[in-house]
């Protein structure tokens, strides 16, 4: 006689969507169990199988990988409405998606700066200064001059503040621009 403890980890998939842009979820599980889909609201059934509630008709479909068979939700506009949590599930198995509205960077400033250029002297220590809300996921913000990165900020989320301190510009003659290449994505 076997007493076995087995413990199931379970991650969420996260994926990042634009609003209106079609959407595929691929249930992980190669069966030939038929898969239920449950969606936004609580985990509301969207399909058992290929069968898709009247419900959430109009919004998705299911196609099954004749390759390995594994089922996939398709939403073919994503609304506000049904974006968050799903899952999928043959029975036995469980896998989870969080689906988010993919939002750009905004209000992205760069202290002190007269358009994308940035004045200052050879041999003075210089402060750059940035602040960004970012977008959803977060994202990168970098600095550069002429081609070169001189500063790189990963994963910026809400309300970033980054600040270079101590760049000195050695290169050139005696007045450059410094060009700072604002990309936050």
């Amino acid at each position: 006689m076997c007493f076995c403890m087995f413990y199931l980890a379970l991650t969420k998939e996260i994926i990042y969507k634009t609003l209106g842009s079609k959407v595929k979820l691929v249930c992980p599980f190669e069966t030939t169990r038929d898969i239920t889909w449950f969606g936004p609201l609580k985990y509301t059934i969207y399909s058992v199988g290929t069968d898709v509630e009247p419900a959430v008709s109009t919004l998705v479909e299911i196609n099954k990988n004749t390759t390995d068979n594994k089922s996939i939700l398709i939403i073919n506009r994503l609304i506000e409405s049904i974006r968050g949590e799903f899952k999928c599930s043959d029975g036995v198995n469980e896998s989870e998606f969080n689906l988010l509205i993919k939002r750009n960077p905004s209000d992205l400033v760069i202290v002190n700066a007269t358009g994308d250029k940035i004045t200052s002297v050879q041999g003075r220590e210089h402060t750059l200064e940035c602040t960004v809300t970012s977008g959803q996921p977060g994202g990168n913000i970098t600095w550069s001059t002429d081609g070169a990165v001189v500063a790189k900020m990963n994963q910026v989320w809400l309300d970033t503040y980054l600040r270079l301190t101590d760049l000195t510009i050695e290169r050139y003659s005696n007045v450059q621009l410094l060009t700072v290449k604002k990309r936050a994505y």
